[in-house]
């Protein structure tokens, strides 16, 4: 059946609150600052270092400057975009094409966690209660987790069997066998502070998985833990990570809660550098090096003291919270902190710069001492977004239990079944299962604004062509009449290809 316009129909309809427009990265502060000042500062911090001696062999990774050119050129027209095309009235829209960086870009960390939210939450956790288990760590195991993934993965796994045995205990107590639990963490890299601050986002099933006599598996919720329950467990975690760690020749002579730039284990020194100074909350390099960052709106000095409350216990920097829990039937209220606890450590609507230049970084909660907001200079901003950026190959998101990618189980108890339909011969394939939602699709799901609709007269645009090619872009922007976006990176900045630097080898 052919497509009818609402236009054809005589229909009026108001398009200004559905219509999609073009974002202007180019415009924003972020994009400015990084394409004016990121060269520069990690060419100067380099030469510094070279002209004085100061032993550094290696250059800045090569996927750290992979990632400010590649959100460099996220959205920018000039360097491609889809080509949209209305049947009914032949007006055209064109959407720039995305970096997907995992690091300083909010815009494709915005839909990273829209897309992840909305793909656990229609397929993979399963039905039923969940809780939220968040586990911060002291600055010293934040450095080692923040270039050794291997040793990231082992703490995980850990975590992870501590609080399942909670699970596991009160199914035992009850006397149901063979009882299991599911869950997926999220391993955030950031803090509010842009600080690197390596803690876990755990979503359990709030109970356990048992199997019924016809082979049925089952979900069991038990009772909330209390808050003596949740200190139990975190002193648990607490002595299985010491003892990890002190196998693997760290921590020695214990653990301090602080964090020095001499523990030496990191390949790249750079990173050494930039890493121990963002846990610190510290300046890497400058005249300011070695100092706090500097905050705006603090009114008095206040002593720091570790928070208290339900299902909450901190222990030597080591603090586990177990009170955020959604009911079964709040499937919406679930997508909600998938959102929250897969959001991107940036903010557009946060940044902002004063007189002088500098950058100004909004607080989301105030601190007890009056501070509202954070004050960077240029080159201080760069060196944050620096240490914020995760390498390459390490999975930010990890599943456990019956969500486990290799469990045979992990069918029977995840929310929605393949729709595909059995292949008739053995040489039949099943089709390709979509593991992310189509950017369209989702820009609605999350904005409740439809990006294909024309905004003339309404009709249902199509994707008629992928352009990349130079020449053409060209072409077709200025037939368009559109706004030239193209930018020019300050002194220069050549794709160099060169080896991806691996924290963990």
């Amino acid at each position: 059946m052919q497509d009818i316009s609402p236009m054809t129909m005589g229909l009026k309809f108001q398009y200004s609150d559905l219509q999609y427009e073009r974002r202007q990265p180019e415009k924003t502060i972020l994009h400015r600052a990084i394409r004016e000042n990121f060269v520069g500062t990690l060419q100067s911090i380099e030469c510094a270092h070279a002209e004085s001696g100061g032993g550094f062999s290696t250059p800045f990774p090569y996927y750290i400057k992979n990632e400010f050119l590649k959100f460099l050129d996220c959205g920018i027209l000039e360097k491609g975009f889809l080509r949209l095309h209305c049947p009914f009235c032949n007006a055209s829209k064109l959407v720039g094409h995305s970096c997907k960086c995992r690091g300083i870009c909010p815009v494709c960390g915005n839909r990273r966690m829209a897309n992840t939210a909305a793909n656990l939450v229609d397929q993979v956790i399963p039905f039923g209660q969940v809780r939220q288990w968040v586990l911060s760590l002291p600055f010293q195991i934040r450095y080692i987790l923040a270039y050794n993934s291997e040793v990231l993965t082992s703490l995980l796994g850990i975590y992870f069997r501590v609080i399942s045995s909670y699970y596991i205990l009160a199914a035992k107590k009850m006397g149901l066998p063979n009882p299991r639990t599911a869950a997926v963490t999220f391993v955030q890299r950031f803090g509010g502070q842009l600080n690197l601050n390596i803690h876990f986002h755990t979503l359990f099933s709030d109970g356990f998985f048992y199997t019924n006599k016809k082979g049925i598996i089952l979900f069991k919720k038990i009772k909330a833990p209390s808050t003596e329950g949740v200190e139990k467990i975190n002193k648990k975690i607490i002595k299985r990570f010491v003892r990890a760690l002190r196998k693997r020749g760290f921590l020695n002579d214990g653990y301090k809660d602080d964090v020095t730039c001499d523990y030496g284990h990191a390949q790249n020194e750079f990173m050494t550098t930039a890493m121990a100074a963002s846990i610190g909350r510290k300046i890497a390099w400058g005249s300011r090096r070695g100092c706090k960052v500097q905050r705006i709106g603090q009114t008095n000095e206040v002593a720091w003291k570790p928070k208290q409350g339900l299902r909450l216990s901190y222990i030597n920097g080591f603090s586990l919270h177990a009170n955020v829990m959604v009911k079964s039937s709040d499937r919406v209220g679930l997508e909600e902190l998938c959102r929250y606890v897969a959001r991107p450590a940036l903010s557009n609507s946060r940044i902002s710069e004063d007189e002088q230049g500098n950058i100004i970084y909004a607080l989301k909660i105030p601190y007890t001492d009056g501070t509202t907001h954070l004050k960077f200079t240029i080159e201080e901003f760069i060196v944050a977004l620096v240490a914020l950026i995760p390498p390459p190959r390490v999975h930010l998101v990890r599943y456990h239990g019956l969500l486990g990618p290799n469990c045979k189980d992990r069918k029977k108890v995840i929310p929605i079944q393949s729709k595909a339909k059995e292949p008739k011969k053995e040489s039949d394939h099943y089709p390709p299962k979509e593991y992310w939602i189509k950017w369209d699709k989702l820009y609605q799901r999350v904005f409740k604004k439809d990006a294909l609709i024309c905004t003339k007269c309404g009709g249902t645009m199509k994707i008629v062509a992928d352009i990349t090619d130079p020449e053409a872009i060209k072409k077709i922007l200025s037939a368009l009449g559109l706004e030239d976006s193209s930018y020019t990176i300050k002194d220069g900045a050549p794709r160099i290809n060169g080896p991806t630097y691996y924290p963990s080898d």
